[in-house]
C-alpha cells in the first residue's frame, strides 16, 4: 500500500490578496444575520430561511462541478441531516433576531466552539486541551 500523498503547507504570513479573501468571507458570513434583521422588518421567519435556502441552492446551481447522485439508501440520512444542521439553525436565528439583535445572535454564533467546550466539560467530564484550546 503506498503511503498517503504530501501536502505542502505553508508558513509564511497571508499575502495582501489572501488578507482580502479572509476579510471577504468574513464580512459575508457576518452581514447574514444583519440582512437576517432587515428581512424581519418585511418578512416572516420561515420565509427567511426558505429565502437563504433557495439563494444558496441557486448559487450551487450556477457553479459548474460534478453533481453526485444520492444512493436510495442514503435519502432518509439526507434529509435528517438537512432538518437538523440546515432548516432547525436557519429558522432559529430569524426567530432569535425577533428578540435580540444581529450582533449579538452574530457573537452567539461565533461563540459556539467555548459553548461545545463548556457543555463536554459538564456533561462528559471531557476537558478541551492542547490544540482545541488553542482553536
Amino acid at each position: 500500500m503506498a503511503p498517503p500523498p504530501r501536502v505542502e503547507t505553508s508558513r509564511a504570513a497571508f499575502s495582501v490578496v489572501e488578507w482580502w479573501i479572509f476579510g471577504a468571507i468574513g464580512g459575508i458570513w457576518g452581514a447574514s444575520f444583519l440582512f437576517i434583521a432587515v428581512g424581519l422588518d418585511s418578512l416572516e421567519p420561515g420565509v427567511i430561511t426558505l429565502a437563504r435556502v433557495g439563494l444558496g441552492a441557486l448559487t450551487l446551481a450556477l457553479v459548474p462541478g460534478s453533481r453526485l447522485t444520492l444512493r436510495p439508501e442514503d435519502r432518509r440520512r439526507m434529509v435528517v441531516l438537512s432538518i437538523t444542521w440546515v432548516a432547525i439553525p436557519f429558522t432559529l436565528f430569524p426567530l432569535a433576531e425577533q428578540h435580540i439583535n444581529s450582533a449579538v445572535a452574530g457573537l452567539l454564533n461565533g461563540a459556539t466552539p467555548m459553548f461545545t467546550a463548556g457543555f463536554a466539560l459538564t456533561l462528559f467530564g471531557r476537558r478541551t486541551n492542547g490544540p482545541q484550546l488553542l482553536g
